[in-house]
């Protein structure tokens, strides 16, 4: 264990050489401030990269961190956070966990940060052997407060090693050519440099926790999409934007499967969110003794083909047809099907399935048809709306809600008599809502898109 009291390296300049052991512990202890340019401590053994088997990091004061660290070593069973953070400094280090190595008490106060700016390749954070369908999670931050850990998961078949090379405080990399990147509207200040050790490709999910990271521009968490700049290929550009998905603070994308080093987080606009598939509507309408279900979309991406369901409870499915996508489309595609088999029940539920050409498939909506409702008529547009819509009904509604993706009702009015009005939608985020009309004895429901 070494320990320290006064802020400075214990051995100014160690000579003797250090033999670790398989279950050998350092322990970096500190009550009153943080240790700086330390790492001769752990490498007086003829200049090889020494393999210990666990470190601790245990600092207390005021900046409660390791500062400067400042030589690379091998961790074979844990590297344990009780308090404080490690900072990578300006030299060249790595800090590889062996296969059999974890990681344990990090979080968003104890974690490992970079600084100083030597190249991305001199230095980094490396896991051997991430199983097949198995993920490690590297809690790194851009800097002594912010804490953004990624999630890397093994999609490659194979047993394979990763690295986080550094974690950057903002945007370095060609910063012209991301924000040149259509629709750009913001960007957070951070920089990841990430990948599978010895260069190339894998498939793999990347998951990134960003918190409360700073932004530049204008920056929407539900328009969060990574973006990859190709170093080293001979172009400056960033490439388009990955298809990810959000949660909140964090940003996902599935299955990358292209080469790695930069990435990086922007906002492109709701227009720029590569959807598989973008759902504006799927309703149902009466037509004599049947039930005529359209759908359109207003983009298409590796659409092989739709499926439509139906049940009459919501929990026993079938299969009514498949019917052929657009493949990839920018443009809106309408889509129907005739229901003819539309059996006593007064209830019927549909529901959408889209497959994409290599069988990776989502349901993107399920509706309910209520057929004795079909002498009620509410005529919904524009739809999608921006702010203003206007229903024609030919009857009174007792009630009329309006309900977003999480069932809330957002809106409510009661007592509206037959004919045309007008609902102001202006505090309404955009997404999909369903619009439900109680009258005396039924209820009716209709979906629309605010813009």
């Amino acid at each position: 264990i070494i320990k320290n009291t006064a802020g400075s390296a214990v051995v100014s300049s160690p000579t003797d050489a250090i033999v670790w052991g398989n279950n050998s512990i350092l322990e970096y202890q500190s009550n009153s401030g943080s240790f700086q340019n330390l790492g001769a401590e752990i490498s007086r053994n003829g200049g090889s990269v020494p393999t210990i088997g666990s470190v601790v990091i245990n600092v207390q004061g005021a900046t409660e961190e390791i500062r400067t660290f400042s030589r690379s070593l091998k961790i074979r069973n844990e590297l344990k956070f009780i308090n404080g953070k490690l900072n990578f400094g300006a030299g060249s280090e790595k800090i590889t966990l062996l296969s059999t190595a974890i990681i344990s008490g990090y979080g968003n106060t104890k974690y490992v940060y970079f600084s100083g700016t030597t190249s991305s390749s001199n230095k980094g954070f490396i896991k051997e052997g991430i199983a097949n369908n198995a993920n490690f999670l590297f809690p790194v931050g851009t800097n002594a407060t912010n804490y953004t850990p990624i999630t890397l998961t093994n999609r490659s078949g194979a047993s394979l090693d990763y690295e986080i090379s550094i974690v950057l405080p903002a945007l370095t990399t060609n910063v012209s050519n991301f924000t040149a990147i259509s629709g750009y509207e913001g960007h957070l200040n951070g920089e990841w440099n990430m990948g599978k050790v010895g260069g190339g490709a894998s498939n793999v999910d990347i998951l990134l926790e960003y918190g409360s990271l700073a932004f530049t521009g204008t920056f929407h968490n539900d328009h969060a999409q990574f973006v990859h700049h190709p170093n080293g290929n001979g172009t400056v550009a960033w490439e388009t934007p990955l298809v990810s998905t959000y949660n909140g603070n964090s940003v996902k994308v599935s299955n990358y499967t292209g080469t790695f080093s930069p990435f990086a987080v922007g906002d492109f606009g709701r227009s720029m969110v590569l959807l598989p598939v973008e759902l504006i509507i799927l309703e149902g309408k009466a037509v004599a003794n049947s039930v005529l279900l359209t759908w359109i979309t207003a983009s298409e991406r590796n659409n092989d083909y739709f499926t439509l369901e139906k049940s009459v409870d919501g929990k026993n499915w079938s299969e009514l047809t498949t019917i052929d996508g657009a493949g990839n489309s920018s443009s809106k595609n309408y889509y129907e099907f005739l229901d003819g088999n539309v059996v006593d029940d007064n209830l019927v539920y549909y529901r959408l399935k889209q497959t994409d050409f290599n069988g990776e498939y989502e349901y993107l909506k399920t509706i309910l048809f209520e057929k004795e409702l079909a002498n009620f008529e509410a005529e919904l547009y524009p739809n999608p709306v921006q702010n203003q819509l206007t229903i024609n009904a030919n009857s009174l509604i007792e009630n009329l809600s309006i309900k977003n993706s999480l069932g809330q009702i957002v809106y409510s009015e009661n007592q509206i008599p037959a004919g045309k009005i007008v609902l102001q939608l202006n505090n309404l985020t955009s997404g999909n809502y369903l619009i439900q009309f109680q009258t005396e004895n039924q209820v009716y429901n209709k979906s629309f898109v605010k813009l």
